[in-house]
């Protein structure tokens, strides 16, 4: 739900920094993030700004 709620609410919605052990229980619960964009950290995000920018 909150994912959701981000999805609706902000034009981009990036979650960044997952831990391995997080994303691979939402994996075994089968959650989806939908439309929400993951990125593995900070440095990695700012990365793919810079390439959308462009």
């Amino acid at each position: 739900m909150i994912c959701f709620s981000c999805a609706t609410t902000w034009p981009r919605t990036v979650i960044v920094g997952i831990q391995p052990e997080v994303a691979f229980a939402m994996v075994q619960l089968g959650l989806e993030l939908g439309n929400v964009a993951t990125a593995l950290d900070l440095e990695e995000r700012l990365a793919l700004l810079r390439h959308e920018a462009k």
